[in-house]
């Protein structure tokens, strides 16, 4: 289970964590508020929805 996959923000730099800043189809970055397609990071969007959707 990926619960702790963490990305960096290209834009800011900013860590975070992909299953928290899931939103809507989207990562949020928390630093810079940009929004990225989960694929710009190599994520499984359908992954991302279960995870979300456990939460």
């Amino acid at each position: 289970m990926l619960t702790n996959r963490h990305v960096e923000c290209p834009h800011c730099g900013t860590e975070f964590n992909v299953y928290l800043n899931y939103k809507e189809g989207n990562l949020v970055c928390p630093g810079c508020s940009k929004n990225f397609v989960p694929e710009y990071f190599n994520l499984d969007y359908k992954q991302l929805e279960e995870q979300a959707e456990k939460k």
